[in-house]
């Protein structure tokens, strides 16, 4: 029997049907795949024009010209500001707070320290390239706004599916314990549409004593006991108070 002009209008509006199904489902798949890469970049201007940037950029007042105005004993860590993408002139007011090379060196050694790389192969042993994370995590005041900062302008991993494979904090929260928030919470920030397990931490420390004293300045969620005088007291500030101006204290 020759089909019909109804029988090819029916057929028709099935292999029409059929097509806007495939062009809705290849869409959607470009959707998911594109929307963690959209995402990462309109949380990264969101954080970067927040106030977590504002204290890098200082007022140009009272300029030095060159590092021939920097005294010789801070001249390592103004190569560092240089090498790092600070335009000259760099503040005078900056360059004053600059530590000598001397005392990072006593504190820090001359390299950076960078531990548990042994587990770096096995990450990339049981993560293909394309699915791999690279985030940040550390505790308040350990620079992880910095180390962000740093990673995503300046790395990438090869052959990844949605960009760089940077990402600004892990997605259970850069500042929780993995042990009770890694695959239990979704990060507010860089969290959402990110499978937990295909992330590498990059954890990032800073020396007890120093990291003790950025929280007197910015003390965020936590809280101990002292007093403003004695933060963070590192000596018994109620036996302080006893005392007598030099004499030594109790603790």
């Amino acid at each position: 029997m020759a089909p019909t002009s109804s029988h090819i209008g029916i057929l028709l509006a099935i292999i029409f049907t059929i097509c806007i199904f495939d062009l809705v489902f290849v869409w959607r798949t470009l959707e998911n795949e594109l929307e963690p890469q959209q995402q990462q970049k309109q949380e990264e201007q969101q954080y970067y024009s927040s106030e977590n940037t504002a204290q890098l950029h200082q007022p140009n007042i009272n300029s030095t010209t060159s590092i021939t105005d920097v005294p010789p004993e801070k001249q390592r860590a103004y190569q560092i500001l240089l090498s790092a993408g600070v335009a000259e002139p760099i503040p005078a007011e900056l360059i004053a707070k600059l530590p000598a090379w001397s005392d990072i060196v006593s504190q820090y050694g001359s390299e950076p320290i960078i531990a548990n790389l042994e587990s770096c192969p096995k990450f990339r042993a049981a993560i293909p390239k394309r699915e791999r994370f690279a985030a940040v995590a550390g505790m308040f005041n350990t620079g992880t706004n910095l180390l962000a900062n740093l990673i995503t302008k300046n790395c990438q991993i090869d052959g990844h599916k949605t960009g760089t494979g940077m990402r600004i904090q892990v997605p259970w929260g850069k500042h929780n314990p993995p042990v009770t928030h890694r695959l239990r919470n979704v990060a507010k920030i860089a969290g959402k549409g990110i499978n937990q397990t295909t992330v590498f931490p990059l954890v990032i420390i800073k020396d007890p004593y120093h990291w003790a004293t950025s929280q007197c300045r910015h003390k965020y969620f936590t809280n101990w006991e002292h007093d403003a005088e004695h933060c963070p007291n590192i000596v018994n500030y109620r036996h302080t108070r006893r005392t007598k101006r030099g004499e030594p204290t109790k603790v």
